[in-house]
């Protein structure tokens, strides 16, 4: 990053800009079970070490940071997100933490991963701020980059 701007890139879903407040508001918004929503959702994937994980609107990586401790240093974690604010986020918080996590810009509907690269996708709390036809291709783009017999877990609200 060093003084470039991040231009975010074009989608039809929502795009957050407040990421400084993101994790204030999701404490508020899950009436302060962020923690707890993130552990279960962690132990609901089950990830083993040397996984390749990713995830899909990471916003400001809490997920994908913790993800990276269940895969290990011989796992490999990736967050992407269409937000700029949240990426710059996200990789100061990974940078404080110590876990190694590559966080980039990018939207589900277009992922910016080869075919069959994870064991594992995860998304919380973004399917919400898509539309139908968004999630359709967004799903499309996360089974293409599993591999077989791979995991997809999605924690949001009411679809």
């Amino acid at each position: 990053m060093h003084g470039k701007k991040m231009t975010a890139p074009q989608t039809k879903g929502k795009v957050i800009c407040w990421a400084r407040w993101y994790d204030l508001g999701s404490k508020l918004l899950s009436f302060g079970r962020d923690k707890a929503i993130r552990r279960k959702a962690l132990e609901l994937a089950a990830i083993r070490p040397g996984e390749q994980v990713l995830d899909v609107g990471c916003g400001t990586g809490t997920l994908a940071i913790a993800a990276s401790e269940a895969a290990g240093e011989t796992g490999e974690v990736h967050g992407v997100d269409p937000s700029p604010e949240m990426i710059e986020v996200a990789q100061k918080k990974a940078a404080r933490s110590g876990r190694r996590v590559r966080f980039q810009m990018g939207v589900i509907e277009a992922l910016p991963h080869p075919d069959g690269e994870f064991n594992l996708v995860l998304s919380s709390l973004m399917l919400h701020h898509l539309p139908d036809d968004l999630k359709e291709k967004g799903f499309a783009e996360v089974l293409r980059v599993l591999k077989p017999g791979g995991r997809f877990l999605a924690v949001d609200f009411g679809l």
